[in-house]
C-alpha cells in the first residue's frame, strides 16, 4: 500500500504538491489562530488546583458598585479569623514597572527597568511556583527577596544559576517616605522560577519579570493599608467548596470592610477574563474554523476526485479478490502519505518561525507572542484530528466502491475525464 501512494504522489507531482503545500499552510494558519483561542480560554490552567482558586470582590451594596480592586487588609483579617472554607489566601498589590540597578558582577552595574508584582508570604499556598534556583522557604525569611523569572534572568545575567545572590538596587521612591526620592533600598534575588504563562489571574497578558517579597518599600508595609484600594486578593477553596458557599459565609459572619466611609461586602467568584479578550477569541475561532473548512474542502475534493478516477483500477482489484478492508487501506494510506508530508511542511515552518510571531491586538493594548512548544503540540493534536477525519471519508469511498458492481465500475467514465489507468 504504502509503494501505491508513493508511486501515484510520483505520478502526478504538481497537483500532489499543490495539495499537500495548501493542507499544510491551511492547518498552519487554523492552529495560529486556535492557539490565540485556547490561550485565553484556559486562563490559570497552568496552576496544580485552578479549579479552586478564586478572587475576592468588593461591592457597595447601598450603591451597587464593584470597587476597583481590594483592600490589603481583608486577608489579613480573614486569615487571622480561620475561616474553614479556606485553604490559603494571599493579597497581591497591582504590578509595577520599576527602575533597578542591577549587580551584573563585582565590577558591573547596569540600569534595567523590571515589571515587579508584590506578594506576600502566604502567596505559594495558592499559585504554586515551580522554582529552577533557590527555593520559598529561603525567600520567605530574606528581607526584600527577589524571586525572578528565568526569562528575566538569563536576559540579564546569561543563567539562571548566576542570578542568585545579586543585588537589586531599587532606583525610585515607592511607599515608603522615610526612603529618599532616588531610591536606593537594595534587594537581594532569592530565587528563580520558570516563567509564569500570560494567561493567568495574577497579571493577565502581561510578563512579570520578578516579584517582590518582604518589601520594605511596598504597599503590604504601608501602616494605611486598609483605606485603599490597589491591590487583588486571591483564595484556594478547600476540596468541595464552591465560590457561592464561601460568599454565603462571609454574609453569614456579617463580614464587610469600610473604605472612604462606604461599607462593602465581599464577595468571592472564579476569575473573569476581560470582555475584550473574549472577542478576541471568538473572532480568532471563527477565522480559523473558517480556514480549516476552506482547506479542508479543497484537500477532500482533490483527494475523492483522485479515488473516483482510479474507479476502474478498484473495481479490477475487487475482482481479482480484494475486499473492503484492502481497498480501504489502499486509499487510507495514500491519504495519510500526504497529510504526512503536510505535517512536514507545517512543523518546519513552526521550527522556524514559532516563536518568532508577534501579533498586535491594539484595541486591547496587546502584543500576542506564540509559543513554539504549544504550537506544535496543538498542530499535532490536529494532525491526529484530520487522520481520524479521512478514515471515515475513505472507509464511505472504499464501502461505496465495494458495493459497485464489476460492469458498473468497468464502465463507468470519471467526472474528470477519461479513466486513469
Amino acid at each position: 500500500y504504502l509503494a501505491l501512494a508513493i508511486r501515484n504522489l510520483m505520478k502526478y507531482k504538481a497537483q500532489n504538491i499543490i495539495c499537500i503545500l495548501g493542507l499544510a499552510v491551511g492547518i498552519l494558519c487554523f492552529t495560529f489562530c486556535l492557539y490565540c483561542t485556547r490561550f485565553v480560554l484556559s486562563t490559570d490552567r497552568c496552576f496544580e488546583n485552578s479549579d479552586r482558586i478564586v478572587q475576592l470582590n468588593m461591592k457597595n451594596l447601598s450603591r451597587g458598585t464593584w470597587s476597583s480592586g481590594t483592600t490589603a487588609i481583608i486577608s489579613e483579617e480573614l486569615r487571622a479569623a480561620g475561616v474553614p472554607l479556606i485553604e490559603g489566601i494571599t493579597c497581591i498589590p497591582f504590578d509595577r514597572t520599576l527602575p533597578f540597578k542591577v549587580q551584573i558582577s563585582e565590577n558591573e552595574i547596569l540600569p534595567f527597568s523590571l515589571s515587579t508584582a508584590e506578594i506576600d508570604t502566604a502567596f505559594n499556598s495558592v499559585f504554586k511556583l515551580n522554582f529552577l534556583a533557590g527555593n520559598w522557604e529561603s525567600a520567605v525569611l530574606q528581607r526584600n527577596s527577589i524571586i525572578i523569572s528565568n526569562s528575566t534572568a538569563r536576559k540579564i545575567f546569561g543563567d539562571a544559576s548566576q542570578a542568585l545572590g545579586k543585588t537589586l538596587v531599587l532606583a525610585k521612591r515607592l511607599y515608603n517616605k522615610s526612603t529618599p526620592k532616588a531610591g536606593g533600598a537594595v534587594y537581594t534575588i532569592a530565587a528563580v522560577i520558570e516563567d509564569i504563562p500570560l494567561n493567568t489571574s495574577i497579571n493577565f497578558m502581561n510578563h512579570i519579570d520578578a516579584f517582590r517579597l518582604n518589601d520594605s518599600e511596598g504597599l503590604l508595609q504601608k501602616t494605611d493599608r486598609g483605606e485603599m484600594t490597589g491591590t487583588e486578593t486571591f483564595v484556594m477553596l478547600k476540596e468541595n467548596v464552591q465560590p457561592g458557599d464561601l460568599t454565603r459565609y462571609l454574609i453569614e459572619m456579617k463580614y464587610s470592610c469600610m473604605l472612604n466611609g462606604n461599607e462593602y461586602s465581599v464577595f468571592a467568584k472564579k476569575y473573569e477574563v476581560e470582555s475584550g479578550f473574549i472577542l478576541l477569541a471568538a473572532i480568532t475561532l471563527v477565522l480559523g474554523v473558517l480556514i480549516l473548512i476552506i482547506t479542508l474542502l479543497n484537500f477532500f475534493n482533490f483527494v475523492v476526485s483522485f479515488f473516483y478516477t482510479k474507479t476502474r483500477e478498484y473495481i479490477v482489484r475487487k475482482v481479482f479478490g480484494s475486499n473492503l478492508k484492502q481497498l480501504f487501506l489502499q486509499l487510507y494510506i495514500q491519504v495519510v502519505v500526504m497529510l504526512m508530508l503536510s505535517a512536514v511542511v507545517m512543523f518546519s515552518l513552526i521550527e522556524i518561525l514559532g516563536n518568532n510571531i508577534h501579533i498586535p491586538v491594539e484595541f486591547l493594548e496587546l502584543e500576542m507572542r506564540f509559543s513554539q512548544h504549544l504550537l506544535m503540540l496543538h498542530s499535532i493534536q490536529y494532525v491526529g484530528m484530520l487522520l481520524v477525519a479521512n478514515a471515515i471519508i475513505c472507509w464511505i469511498v472504499a464501502r461505496r466502491l465495494h458495493r459497485m458492481s464489476a460492469y458498473s465500475g468497468i464502465a463507468s467514465k470519471p467526472a474528470g475525464g477519461n479513466v486513469i489507468g
